[in-house]
């Protein structure tokens, strides 16, 4: 890089611990937030990143998907600081929108019940503006962060739930890839994540480690697994049972109903009627 030119990555959230995900990218001087997350574990004002460190108002914000811990602090921030861009799929933006919508009304019955007086940090208002303020692009295609921005961005497909995407940064002089969360296997409902093309030479890697120290040879591969849970659902309805699947909202729902509608039309399971409830069936509606 030339002296002139600056590059700043700060973590604001989600460094050595899984929620509140939030980077702060600074290239001569225009920011850049990559992703806008609350933390599962935590409540009120601690549950957010550390907007403190900002200093002013970001330019730009790019959302990797659709998660909570991803996104849920996308009104917060835009509350705070108006007039943001927001960058993400179309599918996370749809996916977005309900999700929310879905952690107001869970603040305010936290605040209720618990008496978090914290709560609700924004309400469906803020959710709406939110929203329109969101600029969709697909996958592999290139844009430009703001018209004056010497940032170019680039959405790649990550395989981790609907619209999930990697981030891929350039600068005149240099290159960041943002993974985001990723998921290398063909699931039931999308494939595994694309990898960059072997001519994009990455300086600046900042990739998720959630299952990085996970031995592979010890899980049992996709299908398989897929199998053994058909088969256990299959025992179980078998010997006048009923089977009751917790699963998360966005993401796991979807795979698991998507599996068990499978396997009944393959005559492995039963066909007993299926029912999904709460945030997991909207969000397939």
């Amino acid at each position: 890089m030339k002296r002139n030119e600056t590059l700043t990555l700060t973590v604001l959230g989600g460094g050595g611990e899984v929620g509140a995900n939030c980077f702060q990218l600074c290239y001569n001087g225009y920011q850049v937030l990559l992703d806008c997350g609350t933390h599962p574990k935590k409540e009120g004002f601690d549950a957010l990143p550390e907007f403190a460190l900002l200093g002013r108002s970001p330019n730009a914000l790019i959302i990797s998907h659709g998660h909570v811990d991803h996104c849920g602090a996308t009104p917060y921030l835009l509350r705070q600081f108006p007039g943001v861009r927001v960058y993400s799929t179309l599918p996370t933006a749809r996916v977005m929108d309900r999700m929310l919508h879905n952690s107001v009304a869970v603040m305010e019955t936290l605040a209720k019940e618990r008496g978090i007086s914290e709560y609700p940090l924004y309400d469906h208002e803020d959710v709406g503006y939110a929203m329109r303020s969101i600029r969709t692009h697909g996958f592999e295609e290139r844009f430009f962060l703001g018209d004056d921005a010497e940032i170019e961005a680039t959405f790649h497909h990550a395989g981790h739930v609907l619209g999930s995407a990697s981030i891929l940064l350039r600068t005149p002089r240099h290159t960041l890839f943002y993974t985001s969360d990723i998921c290398e296997i063909d699931q039931e409902l999308m494939n595994g994540y694309a990898p960059l093309n072997g001519d994009v030479q990455v300086d600046t890697l900042v990739i998720e480690s959630t299952q990085g120290a996970s031995d592979e040879s010890a899980i049992y591969p996709y299908p398989q697994e897929s199998a053994r849970l058909g088969e256990s659902i299959r025992r179980v309805l078998k010997g006048g049972g009923s089977v009751l699947l917790p699963c998360f909202a966005l993401g796991r729902t979807q795979e698991i109903l998507n599996i068990v509608a499978r396997q009944q039309e393959e005559g492995v399971i039963p066909a007993v009627p299926i029912y999904a409830s709460g945030l997991g069936r909207a969000i397939y509606e």
